[in-house]
This record gives C-alpha cells, structure tokens and sequence, in this order.
C-alpha cells in the first residue's frame, strides 16, 4: 500500500499544472515537475542539488524568501506564503511569478523541506485585462442606459439612497440627476405614501421583487406625479441594491377619472329619462285604454283598433324603458365576491320560473354545478335570462328541452345552456349582445326589448369572463358562459 500511495503522489506530482520546485533544509534543489521544466526550461539532472538562488532573477527576490519562508519562524500557512518574484529562466529570460511557498514537516513536526508552486503572472495578464474592459464595458453601458432610455428608473443602495437615476426621471420630476444622488428616494414621494413606501421596501427585501405599486412622487415645483412602481433587489457579495422602474400613469389615471365621471353623467341622465318616461307612458296606456271602452261602447270598431294600437305600443315603449332602467342600475352595481354554490344559484332561477316550465312542460336536465368566486346576485340574473330565452324562443307547440352543464378548465368553469329553440343564425350571434338588438319584429310571437343579453354580457365581464353562442348539434342553441374559478 505504501508504494501505491508514493506512485499516486509521484504521478500527481508530475501532472499538476502548475510549476513546482522542492527543496531541503538548507535550500538546495530535490526535484522539480515537467510544469516547472515548461516554466522555465531547466531539467532536474540539471539544477539538482544547486541552491535555489540559481532561479532568482534578483539576489532580492531570494533573500526575501529566505526571511519569509525559510527561515524557522515563518509562517506555515499557504495563504501567508503567497510571494511576488522574478525567476531567470534557462534562456536567460525573465518569468514573473506569483510563488505559494510551504514549509515541509517530519512526522516529529520539524522543518525538512520546502516546496514552491510557481504561476506564470503573464499568462495570468490577459484574462485579468480582458475581465477589466469588459467591466468597463458593462459599465459604460449601464451609464448610457440612464442617460439615454425613455424609461424612468433609478437604483439606490440597501438603505435606499439614490446611486444612479435617468435623466428621463430627473426631467420628469423637474431637477438634475445630480440634484437626486444620495438622497433617500422616498424623500420624492408625496407625504402620505412615504409611511407605505418603507412598509413595501421591507417586503421587496424580503421576497425580492414588487410589482405595479401604485404611488405618487411629486416635482420640484409641486406637480404630482403619479406612478406605478416595480422594484427588484439585487444581492452581490454581501451588498444589496435595488432597481426600481416607474410608469408615469398621471395622464392616464386623469383620462380614467374624465371617463368615470362621463359615464356617471351618462348613467344618472339614462335614470332621470328613463324615470321621467314612466309616468307619461303610463298615462297615455290609461287614457288610451278608457278611449277604447269608449269607442268599442260607441260601436267605432275601426277606432278601437287603432287605439289599441296606441295602448301597445305604450306599454312595449314602457317595458322598453323599464328595461333601460334596469340596464343601467345593473351597470352601476359593483361586484360582491364570495363563494357560490352555482347549483343553489340554479335552484331559485328554476322555482322563478317554475309556472312557465310546468306551463310548457319543459324538459329541464341540470347537471352538477360548481362552485367558485362571483357574485351571487348578478350571477343568478345571467341564468335567469338563459333560462327564460331558453324557454321563450321555441318553435310553437314545442316541447322545450333545456340542458345546463359545466366543463372544469384550468383556471376557470364553462356552463353551458342548451336549448332546442328556434336558433341564432351565424349572422347574428356577435349582435344579439348588442343593447336593444332584437332578431325579431314587436309584433312577432316572440317577445322582448334585446336587453337580457347585453346586461348578461356585462355581468360575464365584469367578472373577468366572457359569454357566446354557438348551434346546438341538433338544432337550438348553446350559450356558453366562462366565469375564472377565482376573481
């Protein structure tokens, strides 16, 4: 065993990549490996038993080792025997090295020797010259990136002093670059997010990232700036900095606030018409249905039939306008989440309308449903209008058959409600979601105003989903509601 043990160590002596000489006590040459021979060109037949100095290029460089490492109370350690040195090579060149000398010891612990391992410094050079422009390089594009991106973005340091800033910030904020450089950028903000913003660079910290915060920062001179902000930190060698990058959403934010207030406009002028028109269409239905008593009495049959007319046409305008109403209450309602057990939503939309399918003798087959996050009340009016459309558009002296199903997605359920009613032509099945879109005349056998879909249709997007229709396999239609499992 202890010849195959010195065969390993000889071998790996002899294929080590690096330069070694090793010598005895009083410095004089035992042996060298093939790396030390390419280094500097000498043999071991050659230099064996010569005294060390033979290699030093400078009597300095071998006295220095000699007082560092030769002498009795060096140090032992490889990391305090690094040394610098100049070497002569055999050509009478010079090698610059960097030596890791170690003192070897007896089993007794006393000195007996020394061993050097030599770097060629110069080969070395270029890999440490390319590593620094290339750091030159990284940096001056960074440089340039804050100088010259549109985007607004700033870096700051583990306690959240400004480093770098763009000049697209700056110039939003209404200062120089260097009028921002190691102030806290929270010194930015307007006073009531600054609290917030501590509270978020806590969390950032801790989970390494934010996304999309909303805050404001104000100017130099006093103009609000609002933004949503992204941050991320960045750990190297022990120290943290943090990249944040900011959307100015001011202009947006003001045009969102312009169109809420339109709609709002809108929607409470839709209320007032539409409450206004009530009475007035009221009154015409009354009076119009007294003239035909009178009329029909006075045995005028022609003119009780236009005034008929006249009655139908009020009440169809008042349901119209009923409907309107409701529409735009509907639009106004904000959603309430919670977890809803869509069966239980389709139990009371069934016993709603429990007197037109006992009426109809209609078919209905209710699958399973699930439950997810919505709101319980808007949801129940989309099936509430399925269903009736459902039981309304059949051909006449037909037997409606009305399935609901559910189909699980990843992230979200499809139900469906099929039907074995008259159909939607390809034309019209992207119209009938329009407001006040009907497919039929108001003297039809069908009846309604073309509002139930579109309210349906808001309903469905409201909640992040969407709504359509497609033929059924056997006539009919299918309409299809996606709703996420979770708002």
């Amino acid at each position: 065993m202890p010849k195959n043990r010195d065969r390993l160590l000889r071998a790996l002596f002899q294929e080590a990549p690096e330069g070694i000489v090793i010598a005895d006590k009083e410095r004089r040459i035992v042996d060298i490996n093939a790396a030390f021979t390419a280094l500097l060109g000498y043999t071991l037949d050659e230099i064996e038993g010569q005294p060390t100095s033979v290699l030093y290029a400078d009597t300095l460089d071998f006295e220095t080792t000699g007082q560092s490492v030769f002498s009795e109370k060096g140090p032992s350690t490889p990391d305090e025997n690094v040394l610098y040195q100049r070497y002569k090579r055999r050509d009478g060149s010079i090698l610059n090295a960097r030596t890791l000398a170690i003192r070897l010891l007896d089993e007794a612990g006393e000195v007996h020797g020394f061993a050097g391992r030599i770097h060629d410094l110069d080969a070395l050079l270029p890999d440490a010259e390319k590593s620094v422009s290339r750091l030159e390089a990284e940096r001056a594009l960074l440089e340039a990136l804050y100088r010259k991106t549109p985007a607004m973005l700033f870096s700051a340091d583990q306690n959240g002093r400004i480093e770098n800033i763009s000049d697209a910030l700056a110039v939003r904020l209404g200062m120089s670059g260097a009028d921002a450089l190691g102030h806290l950028w929270t010194e930015f903000l307007m006073e009531p997010d600054r609290n917030e913003a501590a509270r978020l660079m806590d969390q950032v910290v801790s989970n390494g990232i934010c996304k999309r915060a909303p805050y404001r920062f104000c100017g130099k001179n006093g103009s609000l700036v609002e933004c949503e902000l992204s941050a991320i930190v960045n750990a190297t060698k022990g120290r943290q900095n943090l990249l944040v990058i900011l959307d100015d959403v001011t202009a947006r934010n003001r045009a969102q606030k312009r169109l809420e207030s339109r709609s709002d406009e809108i929607r409470q002028f839709a209320r007032i018409a539409a409450h206004d028109l009530r009475t007035p269409l009221r009154h015409i239905s009354l009076f119009a249905e007294e003239v035909n008593r009178a009329v029909t009495a006075a045995g005028l049959s022609d003119v009780a039939d236009d005034v008929n007319v006249i009655r139908e046409s009020a009440n169809r305008l008042a349901s119209m306008v009923q409907s309107l109403l409701e529409f735009s209450v509907a639009s106004d309602h904000s959603i309430t989440p919670g977890r809803v057990d869509l069966g239980q939503v389709m139990e009371r939309v069934l016993q709603t309308h429990a007197d037109d399918i006992a009426a109809s003798e209609a078919k209905m087959e209710i699958a399973e449903l699930p439950v997810i996050t919505c709101d319980a009340v808007l949801i129940e009016r989309v099936f509430d209008n399925l269903l009736a459309n459902a039981l309304k558009y059949v051909a006449p002296k037909t037997r409606p058959h009305i399935q609901v199903t559910a189909q699980k997605l990843p992230a979200s359920w499809v139900l469906e409600v099929q039907d074995n009613g008259i159909g939607i032509s390809p034309a019209f099945r992207r119209r009938i979601f329009d407001p006040l879109t009907r497919l039929h005349s108001p003297d039809s056998f069908y009846p309604g105003n073309g509002i139930g879909l579109s309210l349906a249709q808001r309903i469905v997007e409201a909640h992040g989903g969407k709504i359509w229709v497609d033929a059924g396999e056997d006539g009919g239609s299918v309409f299809h509601v996606e709703l996420p499992s979770h708002l």
